[in-house]
């Protein structure tokens, strides 16, 4: 009984050790297909210190502003990536940093497709939602495609904004 009690005292005299995992040295190796872009909206949380929480939308020159930290690029890392980018610079500033960057919203993005698109052989207009990696001939083929009385393949113009500025190129 006296050696069962020893060894119930001896064990329990020691705390669990709790440990804080901290990031791994190099950016994580992730399969998110989400890639921030300018317009997105995160919120980055801290739950440690919420002082520090704050919701930001990805600015159109990619970058984020944070407090302690300033300027940020957040254009083309998924959100994991960011993570583990702003942890790192938060170690810096503040001890432990425990933080997590979310997606709240994305801005929709439409692709416009006008002229002499099949649709009861008239000149048709259809707004479409546009995915990563969309082509000229995707966005047509889902307008409907084209008129083939009156549509010429070889008349296609791309029209893209670019910092407000409007570009044509044919096709």
């Amino acid at each position: 009984v006296l050696v069962a009690g020893l060894c119930l005292v001896s064990c329990a005299a020691q705390p669990p050790c709790i440990t804080r995992a901290l990031p791994p040295p190099g950016p994580p190796r992730v399969s998110e297909k989400v890639i921030l872009e300018p317009g997105d909206e995160i919120e980055v949380r801290f739950p440690y210190f919420p002082e520090y929480d704050d919701t930001q939308f990805v600015r159109t020159d990619g970058k984020i502003s944070l407090p302690l930290i300033d300027e940020v690029q957040a254009e083309g890392l998924t959100p994991t990536e960011l993570d583990w980018l702003l942890t790192n610079l938060y170690q810096e500033k503040i001890q432990e940093p425990d933080l997590t960057v979310i997606l709240r919203s994305r801005p929709d993005k439409f692709v416009y497709v006008a002229g002499e698109i099949r649709s009861n052989n008239r000149i048709f207009r259809e707004s479409l939602y546009w995915h990563p990696g969309m082509t000229v001939l995707e966005a047509v083929i889902a307008a409907g495609a084209w008129d083939r009385e009156h549509g010429e393949p070889s008349q296609v113009l791309v029209i893209r904004d670019v910092d407000n500025r409007y570009h044509t190129t044919s096709v």
